[in-house]
C-alpha cells in the first residue's frame, strides 16, 4: 500500500495512514517529550530500533511498539487534541504504522541533522 505523501516542512509532515490525514512532528522537543510519555530514551530507541532493522530487515522484539510509541509522541506534539495513545492507535490497522515506518524515520532523521555549518578553527596553535 503506497502512502499518499500529502505535505512536509522542515519539522511537520501529514501521511495519509488508513484513510486518516496524521500530521507528524518532529523538534527538539520531540526526546524529552517521549522520555516525559514513556520514560525511555528516545534516541537510544531509534538507534536500536534502527541498527537492527539496517542489519536483518525486521524490526527487534519491541520495535513496533517503540515505532508506535515515536510516531504517536510526534502526532501529539503536532496536534496536542490527539487523544491517549490506545486510542489513537485504535483508529488504524495492525500494521498501518509499520508501513509508514520510513517516513517517520525520514522525519526523526531531518530533525537531527544540524541547519548550521560548523566554522573552522582558525590556526591558533597553543604554545608549548
Amino acid at each position: 500500500m503506497a502512502s499518499e505523501f500529502i505535505r512536509q516542512t522542515r519539522m511537520e509532515k501529514i501521511i495519509k495512514i488508513n484513510g486518516v490525514d496524521v500530521k507528524f512532528r518532529a523538534d527538539a522537543s520531540t526526546p524529552r517529550m517521549y522520555r516525559v510519555m514513556f520514560s525511555r530514551d528516545a534516541f537510544r530507541d531509534m538507534s536500536d530500533l534502527m541498527e537492527c532493522y539496517s542489519k536483518s530487515g525486521r524490526l527487534p522484539e519491541n520495535g513496533l511498539e517503540t515505532l508506535e510509541n515515536i510516531a504517536y509522541c510526534m502526532a501529539k506534539q503536532a496536534d496536542p487534541e490527539v487523544p491517549e495513545i490506545m486510542g489513537w492507535l485504535a483508529q488504524f490497522g495492525m500494521m498501518d504504522i509499520y508501513r509508514h515506518m520510513m517516513e517517520i524515520i525520514e522525519l526523526w532523521g531531518f530533525n537531527m541533522k544540524t541547519s548550521s555549518t560548523p566554522k573552522k578553527k582558525r590556526g591558533r596553535r597553543r604554545a608549548r
